[in-house]
C-alpha cells in the first residue's frame, strides 16, 4: 500500500515538474518572440522617420513695411523674413528631397483690391552668410477673383447672418506657386527666405508660407502604401532577427549541438587480462586520450578498462601517443 502510494506521488511529481518546465519553456519562447518583434517595429519606424521627410509643413509670414513720414499710408514694399532652420542647421528642406513652395495670401475684398491690377512677389532664398541662394518672382494677375455687383449683392444678401454673427469673412485667399521643384544645396544649404510684395497699396490680412514634398521612388512607396509598408519592413526586419536568434540558439543551447562540441566516447579496451593485446604490439590511438579509468566486470574476476575520448587527434606518427595496457584489479 506504502510502495504504490509512493510511486503515485512520484508519477505526481514528475508530471508537475514536466509541466512546469514545458510552461517555462513557452513563456521564454513568448517573450523573445514579443521581444523581436517590437525591436523589428522600433528599426523600421526609425527608418521611415529619418528617411521619409514631412510631407507638408507651414510657416507664418509676417510682413513688415515703412510709414510714410506723415505716419499715414505705406512707402516701401511689404517684406518678411522667414527662418527655415534651428542653430545653423536647415529644418525644412532635406537634402535631395524635392519640394514644391508656395505662398498663401489671406486678402480682403477690398475696393482697392479689386481694381489694383497686376503686381509682383519675389521671394529669396539665402544661406548662413547671407548670400543669396535662389531667387523666384512670379506676377499675380489680379488680388482676387473678379465678382460683378449683382453677385456680391446676392452673396452678401444669402449670407448675411453668417457675415454678422462672424462665422463668415469677406476675403479670399490667393495661392502663389513661387518654386514649383526646389532642390536644396547640399554644399550651401538654405536658412531663411526673404518674401517681397512689390506693391504699396494691396491690402493684405495674412500670409502662409507652405512646403510640400514631391516623393518618389521608395519614399513614394512608403508613404502612399504606409500599411503594405510597414507589413513588409516589419516582417523584413522580424524574419532577420528571428534568423540571428535562432542561429545563436542553435549554437548555444541544442542538446546535440552541445555534444558535438564536447564530445565523449567511451572505448573497451579488453574485456578481461586474457584478450588484452600484448606490451609490444604497438597500438595506434585515433582520438586524443583523456583519461581511462578500470571498470570492475559483472563475475569479479574480469577487468574492464574504459578509454574516454573527446576529439579528434594526431596519429601515432604524429603525435607519438600510446594506449597504456589493461591493468589489473585485484579482488578481494
Amino acid at each position: 500500500m506504502n510502495k504504490a502510494y509512493d510511486n503515485m506521488v512520484f508519477n505526481l511529481s514528475e508530471r508537475v515538474t514536466s509541466a512546469t518546465h514545458i510552461l517555462q519553456k513557452t513563456l521564454k519562447t513568448l517573450g523573445l518572440v514579443f521581444a523581436v518583434f517590437w525591436v523589428a517595429v522600433f528599426l523600421y519606424a526609425s527608418f521611415y522617420y529619418y528617411y521619409v521627410p514631412v510631407v507638408a509643413q507651414e510657416r507664418p509670414v509676417h510682413f513688415q513695411f515703412s510709414v510714410c513720414e506723415s505716419g499715414i499710408g505705406i512707402c516701401s514694399f511689404p517684406t518678411a523674413n522667414v527662418s527655415l532652420s534651428k542653430d545653423g542647421k536647415s529644418q525644412v528642406f532635406n537634402m535631395g528631397q524635392r519640394y514644391t513652395i508656395i505662398l498663401e495670401l489671406d486678402v480682403p475684398e477690398s475696393d482697392i483690391n479689386r481694381v489694383i491690377g497686376m503686381f509682383m512677389i519675389e521671394m529669396r532664398l539665402y544661406n548662413k552668410n547671407g548670400e543669396t541662394v535662389s531667387i523666384s518672382s512670379r506676377s499675380v494677375s489680379a488680388s482676387i477673383q473678379y465678382k460683378s455687383d449683382l453677385l456680391r449683392s446676392l452673396e452678401t444678401f444669402m449670407f448675411a447672418p453668417m457675415f454678422l454673427f462672424g462665422y463668415m469673412q469677406q476675403k479670399q485667399y490667393l495661392n502663389i506657386e513661387l518654386f514649383p521643384d526646389f532642390v536644396d544645396n547640399a554644399f550651401n544649404p538654405s536658412v531663411g527666405l526673404v518674401l517681397e510684395v512689390k506693391s504699396k497699396r494691396v491690402d493684405i490680412y495674412a500670409g502662409l508660407l507652405k512646403v510640400y514634398a514631391q516623393f518618389s521612388g521608395l519614399r513614394y512607396f512608403l508613404y502612399s502604401w504606409p500599411f503594405t509598408s510597414a507589413f513588409i519592413g516589419i516582417g523584413t526586419n522580424f524574419s532577420m532577427l528571428g534568423f540571428v536568434v535562432l542561429l545563436s540558439w542553435y549554437n548555444s543551447w541544442l542538446p546535440w549541438a552541445a555534444a558535438n562540441q564536447n564530445a565523449v566516447v567511451k572505448v573497451i579496451l579488453a574485456k578481461n587480462r586474457k584478450e588484452s593485446p600484448p606490451k609490444s604490439q604497438p597500438v595506434r590511438a585515433a582520438t586524443e586520450t583523456v583519461g581511462c579509468e578500470p571498470v570492475m566486470g559483472g563475475d569479479g574476476q574480469a577487468a574492464v578498462d574504459t578509454l574516454i575520448l573527446s576529439r579528434p587527434a594526431p596519429t601515432e606518427e604524429d603525435s607519438g601517443l600510446r594506449l597504456r595496457q589493461p591493468r589489473s584489479v585485484d579482488l578481494p
